[in-house]
């Protein structure tokens, strides 16, 4: 049970978070702020500097369960002074559905520049915006929203999506990706196989999406 961020990272360079179980972190103190699993964040200037973005860093094959907000948020703030995050990848981690409904998303990405996701599991929401550009290739996500004239890029594909929100200043190239909703075998018992036929076969060579094989399906 944590009561701040899980992993706070701030102006890192070539830098991997793996194979961790994130999981009950809340405002238990009830001091308003919102906790996250994973936050990204530059920390700010120091005298006439600022520390840099980080960039380089991957995010790997983490599961994230009984979260009440966000799970990654990746922000790049101060970009008019130091520019936008780079290379940020995330594979094969699992997003189970949040416990309580507001507004705060799984998987926020704002302010980055060479994003990849690839091969996840998202129950909820994915946003990315404020004209982050990247890639999005074999993921399972619940609803994936592009706004703030972001950009998913050509070269993106596989995905399996619930839903997809898109703003007129924002650009998506998804390729064979469908819209289409995701049925899981057991997620109270964080069994996250999918079971249905688009997530089970609108992968890499007709093989499933997301982190989690199937089994079985149920088509």
């Amino acid at each position: 049970h944590q009561f701040e961020d899980a992993i706070r990272i701030a102006s890192v360079e070539n830098v991997s978070i793996h194979r961790n179980h994130i999981h009950h972190v809340d405002d238990y103190y009830q001091t308003g702020q919102h906790i996250d699993g994973i936050q990204f964040f530059p920390s700010g200037p120091s005298g006439r500097y600022y520390y840099p973005q980080s960039h380089n860093v991957i995010i790997s094959e983490n599961l994230f369960t009984e979260m009440t907000g966000q799970m990654i948020f990746i922000q790049a703030n101060y970009v008019d002074k130091i520019g936008f995050m780079h290379n940020i990848t995330m594979t094969k981690n699992i997003l189970g559905p949040k416990t309580v409904n507001d507004s705060s998303r799984p998987i926020q990405v704002q302010g980055v520049r060479n994003y990849k996701m690839e091969s996840n599991t998202v129950v909820g929401y994915v946003l990315i915006r404020k004209e982050s550009s990247g890639l999005l290739i074999g993921n399972i996500f619940g609803v994936l929203g592009v706004n703030e004239g972001a950009e998913v890029l050509p070269g993106s594909d596989f995905n399996v999506l619930g839903d997809l929100h898109v703003d007129p200043e924002s650009t998506v190239d998804l390729a064979s990706s469908v819209i289409s909703a995701t049925t899981y075998a057991d997620i109270d018992a964080f069994d996250f196989a999918p079971t249905t036929m688009d997530a089970c076969s609108g992968g890499f060579d007709g093989l499933n999406a997301g982190a989690v094989p199937c089994t079985p399906c149920e088509w």
